[in-house]
């Protein structure tokens, strides 16, 4: 099942049906929504319409926003600062480590 190739195929119909009522579309609807409704409910991946999308701002694993604190200047890149053993907070602060 391609859940992408369903809902385009489940949007056109409805698309049409907003315009005009024909039988066959509306069973296709019904079908398409149906195999895309399982699909979801059995843990498969959604359309990727449907996926989230990223924040529009980086943010540095301290939770702010990219530029704006200290994680940011001591280095762009955090997986360079991370290695290091010199990940801090916004105020300068060690970061604990989670267990």
């Amino acid at each position: 099942m391609d859940p992408n190739e369903t809902l385009r195929v489940a949007r056109a119909a409805a698309d049409r049906l907003l315009n005009d009522y024909d039988p066959e579309v509306a069973y296709s609807l019904a079908e398409n929504f149906t195999a895309l409704d399982i699909w979801l409910s059995r843990g498969g991946f959604p359309p990727a319409d449907w996926q989230p999308t990223p924040p529009a701002v980086d943010t540095m694993p301290c939770g702010c926003e990219s530029g704006s604190c200290y994680c940011d200047t001591i280095a762009r890149d955090w997986d360079a600062h991370d290695a290091r053993n010199d990940a801090r907070d916004c105020d300068g602060y060690p970061l604990t480590p989670e267990p």
